[in-house]
């Protein structure tokens, strides 16, 4: 059975290159349950920010909905 995944969260992050790796695990962590690991699904750069300028950890709040896909 197939289902998809949207994501949304606030892109609040400092100017530079990122790549997005996708994880399904059980738990808190994927070091219990591991069912499936992407590495570099999507990357991306960040080339500015509106507001003040900051480096370090961001705080990345995130909703998900999870659907089956339609045939």
């Amino acid at each position: 059975q197939t289902r998809q995944v949207h994501v949304r969260f606030p892109m609040e992050i400092a100017p530079g290159k990122y790549t997005l790796t996708a994880a399904l695990h059980a738990g808190q962590d994927h070091l219990g349950a591991c069912h499936d690991w992407r590495d570099n699904v999507a990357g991306f750069e960040v080339a500015g920010v509106r507001g003040p300028v900051f480096a370090g950890v961001c705080r990345l709040p995130a909703t998900m909905q999870v659907s089956k896909e339609q045939p």
